[in-house]
């Protein structure tokens, strides 16, 4: 092999080396932007409540605080009295006085609430582990309504216990026919939720 061959062929090595070293960056950069492309945008925060929890959510969505310790997070839809998307975050003490473990307490919230009328609500997704804000939780899965008339609903039922034993629940619904492009949504406001207590 002469000179001249040996440097043509370490040329072609090093062209190769370039080419694929430039295509794995450009991978790299279309994945990491398809990631940040992925992304919820949740730009607003609510901190009402300082030393209990936090969470983000989107534009035009507002929350409600319906009662001491029950906020109601709600899509543009359903603030126009639609069909849309919602959250119910329910900070329960009586749940922690009367249950004591976090199985017994989704159980019996599922039973005062959803599953209280017989037939209404159906659990699609069995109980399975779940994480709120690195928190361990358990979620549930069900379909259904509320009323004969109203649209059929999704609603992923997710529990969790503060550090004092508060068991908080997150209900997130939404109409049945509009699960695939709501889900992303509920499930980006879910996993912005931190328990602070």
């Amino acid at each position: 092999m002469t000179r001249r061959q040996v440097r043509l062929r370490r040329r072609r090595v090093l062209l190769s080396a370039a080419v694929l070293v430039g295509a794995a960056l450009l991978t790299a950069l279309a994945l990491i932007q398809s990631q940040a492309a992925g992304r919820m945008a949740l730009p607003h925060r609510f901190e009402l409540s300082p030393n209990t929890l936090r969470f983000e959510y989107p534009q035009d969505w507002q929350y409600s605080i319906l009662e001491t310790n029950l906020i109601f997070l709600a899509s543009p839809e359903v603030l126009r009295q639609e069909p849309g998307a919602s959250l119910i975050i329910q900070r329960s003490q009586r749940l922690m006085v009367e249950t004591d473990t976090l199985e017994a307490a989704l159980e019996t919230y599922l039973r005062r609430g959803p599953l209280l009328n017989e037939g209404r609500w159906t659990i699609t997704e069995a109980v399975q582990p779940a994480q709120i804000g690195g928190r361990a939780a358990l979620r549930v899965v069900l379909e259904g309504r509320e009323r004969e008339a109203a649209a059929m609903m999704v609603s992923t039922i997710t529990a969790a216990r503060a550090d004092n034993g508060t068991i908080y629940v997150l209900a997130s619904s939404a109409p049945l026919d509009q699960k695939a492009a709501l889900q992303p949504t509920l499930d980006a406001i879910v996993a912005s939720v931190t328990i602070l207590e």
